[in-house]
């Protein structure tokens, strides 16, 4: 499920943040506190579903947060639209 509001977003449990690009995605992967982070190996941007889904299941991961790149003015992008469909895809 995608959140429109941080304040629905899980106030426990491990996140994964991502860093999404078409060739390679970051990803990283707090620890249960919240407190620590750690960087994952970059993954290929052709298998980024599949291998981020299985992350999220292996780690017990209980929320994700993915960086939205937003023009300058605001406005979306043609990697905004790509993004947003990585999310989709993701959930």
């Amino acid at each position: 499920m995608i959140l429109p509001d941080f304040k629905d977003f899980p106030h426990s449990g491990r996140i994964i943040g991502i860093d999404w690009g078409a060739r390679r995605v970051g990803v990283a992967v707090s620890d249960d506190a919240r407190q620590m982070v750690f960087v994952r190996p970059v993954v290929d941007g052709t298998k980024s579903v599949e291998v981020v889904a299985q992350i999220i299941r292996d780690d017990k991961i209980s929320g994700v947060v993915i960086g939205l790149p937003l023009r300058s003015d605001g406005a979306e992008s043609e990697t905004t639209r790509q993004v947003r469909a990585f999310a989709d895809n993701l959930s």
